[in-house]
């Protein structure tokens, strides 16, 4: 425990010692675009979260956000170790960034869902590019009916200064029943 706390620790300060506390006058979009709006109970939804209309000088390096999503609805996502690193279980980067560091509350509760991933090289983008792909599985115990997935407190940054998006950004999910028929 202590070891994925201490992982996880750095690799936020490796991320956040370029980025100094000044703002920038850019802007970036960050969206969510589910595979699926509507999802049964035990199914799965592939949320792609992109990056778009890039306007900081330097593009975007950097990003830093809270995942949050109904615990009661979906299954948690959890830190898995692969080949002796530590992933979250059901987020994959996307072409062009580095592996994310997420906390799964395991290592600080009120910090759960933060994650902070970096481009590959530390280049900023200024075109549109898939940052991560989230897959949420439905509980067969999951009430039925809408429930939504949002990514908030999101920083962006390039590497020298800090765009932060004021408004959360989310997606509604409608959870149905699972089918009885058998085929």
């Amino acid at each position: 425990m202590k070891k994925v706390f201490a992982m996880f620790l750095i690799m936020i300060i490796v991320v956040l010692l370029p980025f100094n506390k000044s703002f920038a006058t850019g802007t970036f979009t960050l969206t969510i675009t589910p595979n699926k709006t509507a999802v049964r109970r035990g199914g799965t939804v592939e949320l792609t979260v992109a990056l778009s209309n890039v306007t900081a000088t330097g593009g975007i390096a950097g990003l830093i956000g809270k995942l949050e999503y109904d615990h009661s609805v979906f299954e948690k996502i959890e830190l898995i170790e692969v080949d002796n690193t530590i992933i979250a279980n059901g987020i994959v980067t996307g072409e062009n960034w580095e592996t994310i560091s997420y906390n799964d509350g395991s290592q600080v509760a009120a910090k759960e869902g933060m994650f902070v991933t970096n481009t590959s090289g530390g280049t900023g983008l200024t075109t549109g590019a898939t940052v991560m792909t989230i897959t949420l599985k439905v509980l067969s115990t999951a009430t039925i009916g809408a429930t939504t997935v949002r990514i908030s407190q999101l920083v962006g940054s390039d590497g020298s200064t800090d765009i932060t998006i004021a408004n959360p950004i989310s997606v509604a999910i409608n959870i149905e029943e699972r089918s009885t028929r058998r085929r």
